[in-house]
């Protein structure tokens, strides 16, 4: 193994670096939405390990890609915006064809519904809140960039998590909580 140190204590003071140059406060938009999209990354490893069963197959590899396209999007943001090539349109197309798929499987939603039908659904359902506020830390940097049209991608995958959620409650045999507006305060 190499002499790479995962401390290089030029962190220590509030400050890191980005990759197009510079070094700003830890709490500047740009390392939020890097921190943001970790989080998503994290999360949506845990949902890929709980989808570990073969029927599952076609979801995990949507994950996975949902997965690496989060870290490129992270080297965007690191360089200001730039992308190294040109973004792929298929992507969000793929995700609304997945989204569709599964939506054609579930019955009608006319409620709200309460994540934690199950473990793994409310993994996903805590997968999806984390990808909108990554959305939201995004979009302020990227929107005025060549990089805004990542934004529809990031929108759709956060909507797929939703449809995903109640798909796997659906093919797990566990019981949506629905609820309503005015029900919710006793």
């Amino acid at each position: 193994m190499g002499s790479y140190k995962i401390y290089t204590k030029k962190g220590d003071a509030g400050e890191t670096g980005l990759l197009a140059g510079g070094r700003v406060a830890k709490n500047h938009p740009s390392i939020e939405a890097l921190g943001a999209l970790d989080e998503a990354i994290s999360i949506l490893g845990m949902v890929r390990a709980g989808l570990t069963r073969r029927p599952y197959a076609a979801e995990i590899t949507v994950i996975e890609t949902m997965q690496k396209v989060f870290f490129y999007l992270g080297s965007v943001v690191a360089r200001g915006g730039t992308m190294g090539k040109p973004w792929p349109q298929h992507l969000a197309k793929e995700l609304e064809q997945a989204i569709d798929r599964m939506d054609g499987e579930l019955p009608e939603l006319k409620n709200f519904i309460l994540p934690g039908a199950d473990a793994l659904s409310a993994n996903i359902h805590h997968a999806r809140s984390i990808v909108r506020r990554a959305e939201r830390r995004l979009a302020p940097i990227l929107a005025p960039t060549p990089a805004k049209e990542t934004l529809v991608y990031v929108n759709r995958s956060s909507d797929y998590l939703f449809v995903l959620g109640r798909w796997i409650s659906q093919c797990e045999k566990s019981r949506e909580i629905l609820v309503h507006p005015d029900s919710l305060i006793p």
